[in-house]
C-alpha cells in the first residue's frame, strides 16, 4: 500500500480512538512532555509542521501518542499531519534524530535558557515544563536583559560546578532586579565560581562550605535550596552573615 499524508483536525474523541491503536512497544510516556503540548493548544500556539501521527499499514500507532494524548487533555482541535501505510520497520527509525532544544529554537544561550527555566519552575511552585513561549517571555523583559548580563559576565571555568549552576545564576539575576548593585552581586558570583577564598564575603564562605561538597548529580530537590541561600549572598545587607538558616516556610517565601 503507498503511504500517504494528509492534514487533518484532530479531535478529542478522535485522539482517544487513535491512542487506543498504540503500538505496545512504543516508548513510554512522557507526562511533562504531554503537559507542555497541551498548553500550548490551550493558548492557541500549536503550530502545525511536517510532523504529526503515523499509523503502519496494519494501522497501528506508530508515532504521535504524546501529541494525541495532549489533545485528549487540553481538550482542543488541533492541525496535524497525518500519515497512513508507513513501513511497520519504520518505527525502529523514529526519534533517533537529535532533539532541538529551547535553546536551539530560540537561538537562545543554553545557559540562559537554564537560568529562566531554573526560576520559572521556582515562581510556577512545581515541577511543571517550562515551555518555549515561556522561556521567550521572560527573556524578552527586564529579567531577561539581566540573564544575559549575569550569565556573560561569569568566568568559563570553575572548579564547582554547582556554584556555577542555574540556580545560583538565578538567584544572582533575582538579586539585581530586586535593588541590589549588578557590580557586588556580579563580583559574588565570580568569588563562588573561582573558589576565590582570598575575596569572599563571610555569608559566600557559608555557602561554599554548605555546597561545596555536593556532587555533580544531586538530587533536583536541591536546587531551590541553593536558590535561596545564594539569594543571601548576593545580598549586599547580608554580607557579614557567617551562617545561612533556612527556617520555618522558607520554600514558600523562596
Amino acid at each position: 500500500m503507498e503511504m500517504k499524508s494528509n492534514v487533518m483536525m484532530v479531535d478529542p474523541a478522535l485522539a482517544a480512538a487513535w491512542l487506543a491503536k498504540n503500538a505496545q512497544h512504543n516508548r513510554p510516556m512522557r507526562p511533562t512532555v504531554v503537559a507542555g503540548y497541551a498548553q500550548q493548544m490551550q493558548r492557541g500556539q500549536w503550530q502545525l509542521t511536517h510532523q504529526g501521527v503515523a499509523f503502519d499499514v496494519n494501522g497501528i500507532l506508530i508515532d504521535g501518542q504524546h501529541r494525541l494524548s495532549a489533545v485528549v487533555q487540553s481538550n482542543c482541535i488541533v492541525p496535524m499531519m497525518v500519515t497512513m501505510n508507513a513501513p511497520s520497520v519504520s518505527f525502529e527509525a523514529l526519534d533517533c534524530g537529535i532533539g532541538r532544544t529551547i535553546g536551539d529554537r530560540l537561538k537562545m544561550n543554553p545557559a540562559v535558557v537554564a537560568l529562566i527555566t531554573a526560576t520559572a519552575s521556582i515562581k510556577g511552585g512545581s515541577r511543571r515544563r517550562v515551555d518555549q513561549h515561556t522561556v521567550a517571555e521572560i527573556h524578552a523583559s527586564r529579567f531577561g536583559r539581566v540573564a544575559e548580563l549575569v550569565i556573560s559576565s561569569a568566568s568559563k571555568t570553575s572548579t564547582r560546578r554547582h556554584m556555577s549552576n542555574a540556580w545560583v545564576a538565578a538567584a544572582a539575576c533575582v538579586a539585581i532586579v530586586e535593588g541590589q548593585d549588578p557590580a557586588f552581586v556580579i563580583e559574588q558570583r565570580r568569588v563562588l565560581i573561582a573558589q576565590d577564598e582570598d575575596n569572599e564575603t563571610a555569608s559566600a564562605k557559608s555557602f561554599r562550605r554548605r555546597f561545596q561538597n555536593l556532587t555533580s548529580s544531586y538530587d533536583a530537590h536541591m536546587g531551590p535550596e541553593l536558590f535561596a541561600c545564594a539569594l543571601r549572598v548576593f545580598e549586599y545587607e547580608s554580607r557579614d552573615i557567617k551562617v545561612i538558616k533556612l527556617v520555618g516556610d522558607w520554600r514558600e517565601g523562596v
